[in-house]
């Protein structure tokens, strides 16, 4: 079994659930902006995107509002996919 450092199956399905309760940052900005992408993309997103997202929500917020807010780009280009969807929901 592969495990992360969390203790959660790296193998398991990535639940609605899960990314919501994820989605909850500092900032409240940030939160709107997450779960309105993740309430639209849910069902459309593969099971390696899904990991691809969970991935992306443990980068600081401070790293992915300067993202959203266009000041910088994500290096990952799987991350400029989700900042760009993000970005066209507003």
């Amino acid at each position: 079994m592969d495990t992360l450092a969390s203790g959660f199956d790296n193998n398991a399905p990535i639940t609605r659930g899960y990314l919501q309760w994820r989605c909850r940052r500092g900032m409240k900005e940030l939160d709107v902006m997450l779960v309105q992408f993740l309430e639209k993309h849910f069902d459309e997103l593969s099971p390696d995107q899904l990991r691809h997202f969970d991935r992306f929500l443990d980068e600081p917020d401070t790293r992915i509002w300067q993202w959203l807010l266009g000041r910088s780009q994500p290096e990952n280009p799987v991350y400029q996919h989700f900042v760009d969807a993000i970005r066209a929901l507003t």
